[in-house]
């Protein structure tokens, strides 16, 4: 079959390569994700706004959050383990007002997409220091005080976007805010002022297996909420916000879950070009490649949580699965074809066979670079 095809096999098979390579090159894995806020856990409810310029309060703590490892993240729960330091300062006017309240300072703040509180750490590390403070920038002129603490548990991400898997950006937050009433704005509370030293947020223990660090940044914000037992009244807590960029190596992600099924479909679209005397190996292929497809497609999946849209490589699944069993009703149509065929009108019908074998391989890659170019542009 395919006598007019059958010299160009090679360009079938280059132009799946190009397919691949077009993946590969311009897939966009770059794409800002904004910070989860961890709004939609069933533990927290409201509004997360930026911090308005030249906003005063009583007390500014300042806050630095140093993560030493991360380890366990499930895409399918949402949640990865992780540990590190809380370092805070706070000036003697907010301490007078501790030890009136006989609050401690590791009560002033919690992680609030933090789960699983039973199995949790966030203790200091060691006593309240008093610090030297030149500037004399205490409520009473009685300058700063500082502490630092550890903290261990397993947090939570609110959403994952998993369009492009299996190329991956993921950002995981950690979200410390104001835990008490008593200090929300609204009752010259306490706001945060994280400290910006992006080479002191992470350490050596944050590097994942099968992602890159892309990148980590520390933010403020202010959340605003409702209080449950009193409506329409409103409650202004600040909070920050330590933030992880990962995302999976393009080339790996290529080479693992994309080539495979490239090669899988360039045999798949290279069967018409066979010689018209294999027909049992032309009506095998086709059908060979729909097993192989479910195959890889449940070795995807296993690693990959259902989603409520079809990802990237689904979309190449679906279409794949479209395009070998259209190739294999050409097969079934062009067999027919030829059988019915009188003896002087073979090679007119073989003619058009060939045609609309090429058709169909040519609409297919056509098919792919659609798929990848609307990714693309997504």
């Amino acid at each position: 079959m395919r006598a007019g095809i059958r010299r160009r096999p090679l360009l079938w098979l280059l132009g799946s390569l190009m397919a691949l390579a077009l993946v590969w090159a311009s897939h966009p894995v770059d794409r800002e994700l904004a910070a989860d806020q961890g709004l939609a856990m069933g533990v927290v409810a409201g509004r997360v706004l930026p911090v308005p310029a030249g906003l005063e309060v009583p007390h500014r703590v300042r806050v630095a959050l140093r993560l030493q490892d991360l380890r366990g993240l499930d895409l399918s729960t949402k949640t990865f383990k992780a540990q590190g330091q809380v370092l805070m300062e706070w000036d003697a006017g907010l301490q007078a007002r501790l030890e009136a309240s006989d609050l401690e300072a590791q009560n002033l703040v919690r992680f609030v997409n933090q789960v699983e509180g039973w199995n949790s750490i966030f203790e200091p590390t060691g006593p309240a220091q008093a610090l030297a403070d030149p500037a004399g920038s205490g409520a009473d002129g009685q300058g700063r005080f500082s502490q630092t603490f550890r903290f261990e548990g397993l947090f939570y991400v609110n959403t994952f976007d998993l369009h492009s898997a299996p190329f991956l950006k993921v950002s995981l937050p950690l979200i410390l805010e104001v835990a008490d009433d008593r200090l929300a704005l609204e009752s010259e509370g306490v706001l945060l002022e994280p400290l910006r030293d992006s080479a002191r947020q992470t350490g050596g223990g944050v590097a994942m297996s099968g992602f890159d660090l892309a990148g980590s940044a520390v933010e403020a914000a202010l959340h605003r909420s409702e209080n449950p037992f009193h409506p329409h009244r409103f409650q202004t807590f600040s909070r920050a916000v330590l933030r992880l960029d990962y995302r999976t190596d393009r080339v790996a992600s290529a080479l693992r879950w994309i080539l495979p099924l490239v090669l899988v479909m360039a045999v798949v679209l290279l069967a018409p070009s066979l010689d018209s005397g294999r027909d049992d190996l032309s009506f095998g292929l086709p059908s060979a490649g729909l097993l192989t497809l479910v195959v890889l497609q449940e070795g995807y999946q296993s690693q990959v949580p259902s989603t409520p849209y079809l990802t990237f490589l689904d979309q190449l699944y679906a279409y794949s699965y479209g395009v070998a069993v259209a190739v294999f009703l050409l097969f079934v149509w062009g067999g027919n074809l030829r059988a019915r065929a009188v003896e002087g009108e073979v090679a007119a019908t073989q003619a058009r066979v060939n045609r609309l074998c090429t058709v169909v391989q040519g609409s297919a890659l056509l098919g792919y670079g659609v798929i990848v170019l609307g990714n693309a542009l997504r």
